[in-house]
């Protein structure tokens, strides 16, 4: 008996209008996880002039937190109630609510804002666990044959908003720090107008999830509705080494591409010695270009139809081993020349509590960092153009074979629980990894943080490569060939 590598063609036809409808909201819903990374720090310390990196990656890596609560609870309701419309409806909601509490942070007590900060984005995390949802429709609303473009899509339209997030904070910059009051301690600037921004998104995507999405299927085997769950009628075998590799492999791409987002703006305050402001633009300008990029791959990807260059899990691979060389060519070497710039905790105080009319002091914090005398400054151009080009396509290479990879694995069925679990292994990616970057780029240094990264890369390629016959679609040991008059199945054998 042959097994064959491809699932019964559905009757149905791919659901276009919602798979696009689906991508805007995707777009909408992960700009706001990276849409307020380069005004964080600044905002931070405006609230709370004692708040440390440490703090901000605390405040960054709750918002994941809440994903990984929700993504499996919403993935399992969305299956039990037979359709995704109703939790992304309440995650949204849920994401206006937050950015309102972000919004108000400023507004609250001396050493209380930052809390505020924190609780905003644990709602905005608990919000944004519909991205599980809008993925899983790709994965099972389109034919077998369009399957890889819808992912593409969706999947594009997420990873687009991520790195698309931080730099829209352009938009907001003439706003300058102290902006527009609008009441006592309430200001619409440069820190706070993303958030009322976020809101008026937020409202079109329900109105547009309201009004115009049909919600249907075309890419898993046809059951009763009364029985719509993770376990269809014929049963399917995983290979769940190729699954677990999957999670790792998203597990290490997010984790090192939401590493870049938190030091984006404090790494270039201090490792460049920008100010404030220069930082915030210089960051918004490279995750614009990345963005750019990242956006150009994805029309070449589904115009040329570049999925039939090459196989999914080679080009996986490649993505791979271009985040390894944006971290190899952005490493503080002993041997590159120049000295930091460096000034004293004394000095950012008296400048932020304008004690004094001094400039704003740039470089690196000698009072807070052990290593100011150690580490060679980094180059921004060679930053900008790693990061925008080298980022921008290795980030969309991932997330477009990756998510094909995984659903593929799954084969065609009810995939909600399932891509759940993905999506939370991805979140704790996102929660874990500013935490241990800020610890270690604060304890230790840049070079540390990036050995890191470079690390847990190196040891992913290798594992990667070593079960890389596994990374395959589901074999199908038989046809099942579907009667359109009364959606009966039956098997033949080959």
């Amino acid at each position: 008996m042959k097994h064959l590598t491809k699932p019964p063609e559905s009757v149905e036809k791919t659901p276009w209008m919602s798979i696009v409808i689906v991508t805007a909201m995707a777009i909408f819903t992960s700009i706001q996880s990276g849409l307020y990374y380069s005004s964080m720090w600044p905002y931070l310390q405006k609230i709370d002039v004692d708040a440390t990196e440490s703090f901000l990656g605390a405040i960054i890596s709750i918002y994941s937190f809440g994903q990984i609560i929700a993504s499996p609870l919403v993935g399992w309701y969305s299956n039990y109630l037979g359709t995704i419309k109703v939790p992304v409806s309440i995650c949204i909601c849920l994401q206006i609510l937050g950015n309102l509490i972000y919004f108000y942070a400023q507004a609250a007590p001396t050493h209380w804002g930052k809390y505020i900060m924190m609780l905003a984005r644990f709602v905005l995390g608990l919000g944004s666990s519909n991205l599980a949802l809008l993925n899983t429709y790709a994965c099972t609303a389109s034919t077998p044959r369009y399957k890889s473009r819808t992912i593409a899509l969706v999947t594009g339209g997420i990873a687009l908003g991520i790195s698309l997030g931080p730099g829209i904070q352009l938009f907001f910059l003439p706003l300058g720090k102290d902006g527009i009051k609008i009441a006592e301690n309430l200001y619409l600037n440069l820190y706070t107008a993303p958030a009322v921004g976020a809101c008026v998104v937020n409202v079109c995507a329900l109105s547009c999830l309201l009004c115009l999405f049909d919600e249907s299927y075309a890419g898993t085997l046809p059951q009763p509705k009364t029985a719509l769950t993770d376990k269809p009628k014929r049963k399917l075998r995983i290979d769940w080494i190729a699954l677990i590799l999957c999670h790792v492999v998203g597990f290490v791409h997010y984790c090192t591409f939401t590493n870049v987002e938190t030091l984006g703006t404090t790494f270039a305050m201090t490792m460049m010695g920008f100010t404030e402001e220069k930082a915030i633009s210089f960051t918004s300008i490279a995750f614009t270009a990345l963005s750019l990029v990242e956006l150009v791959f994805y029309l070449v990807y589904i115009v040329f139809k570049l999925e039939r260059w090459g196989s999914t899990r080679c080009q996986c691979l490649l993505g791979l081993m271009g985040l390894l060389l944006f971290y190899t060519a952005t490493f503080s070497w002993p041997f590159l020349p120049g000295e930091l710039a460096v000034h004293t905790e004394r000095e950012f105080i008296d400048y932020h509590n304008h004690l004094s009319n001094i400039s704003e002091p740039v470089g690196c914090n000698i009072d807070r960092f052990s290593w100011c005398f150690d580490i060679k400054p980094i180059s921004p151009y060679l930053y900008l153009t790693t990061l925008a080009i080298v980022v921008g396509l290795s980030f969309g290479i991932i997330n477009t074979t990756l998510s094909t990879l995984f659903s593929e694995v799954l084969g065609p069925k009810k995939q909600g629980t399932q891509q759940g679990f993905f999506h939370m292994t991805k979140c704790s990616a996102r929660m874990v990894g500013p935490m241990a970057i800020t610890f270690l780029y604060r304890g230790f240094g840049p070079r540390i943080a990036w050995s890191l990264q470079l690390s847990m890369l190196g040891g992913t390629i290798l594992l990667y490569l070593a079960f890389y016959k596994r990374m395959i679609p589901m074999q199908y040991p038989a046809v099942n060939k579907i009667q359109p008059e009364d959606h009966q199945i039956t098997t033949k054998q080959v």
